[in-house]
């Protein structure tokens, strides 16, 4: 089955940040599900440099080492107008944004839950910039993988931080 990340293999890429999360760090326990003795709070990111002819952003956080096929999605927005170059868990819960369902069923964010003594997880936070806009409803009720791979033509570059988690038990 193809992942997000298979998708987005030969796409160019533009800048993404945060003061939160580090590419290739472990994330801290804010991030983590409460489920685990986190917060399920979502890290802070900006991007820039995207492509002049985005129209919108997406954003998907995804752990392709989850033991489920395809991998798991933990959190899923659509048609972020282009003017908005910044995401928190405070825009999240305060402005009207179009969500869609993770891989548990429900449209908040799920901070990194990897099963008890598995192997170390990948956590892929992406911003997908669009060259249209979509049209859809306040709340999507399919997941974020069925959603975004019928975005994937419109997808014209995207960054990335791939922070790291394992639950060791």
């Amino acid at each position: 089955m193809k992942t997000i990340t298979d998708v987005l293999s030969g796409k160019p890429k533009f800048n993404l940040f945060s003061e939160d999360i580090k590419d290739c760090s472990y994330l801290k326990i804010d991030y983590i599900s409460d489920e685990q003795g986190g917060k399920n709070i979502f890290p802070k990111i900006y991007w820039s440099d995207f492509p002049n002819e985005t129209k919108a952003f997406s954003i998907i956080v995804f752990d392709p080492d989850a033991p489920k096929d395809g991998g798991f999605y933990h959190f899923g927005i659509i048609n972020i107008p282009r003017r908005c170059t910044v995401m928190s868990d405070e825009l999240i819960k305060t402005v009207s944004l179009t969500r869609t369902l993770n891989d548990y069923g429900s449209s908040n964010y799920l901070g990194a839950a990897p099963p008890k003594g598995d192997s170390l997880h990948h956590y892929h936070f992406i911003v997908l910039a669009h060259d249209a806009l979509f049209i859809t409803e306040k709340s999507i009720k399919t997941n974020s993988l069925v959603l975004f791979k019928s975005f994937c033509d419109s997808i014209i570059a995207y960054a990335e931080i791939v922070a790291l988690y394992e639950n060791k038990g």
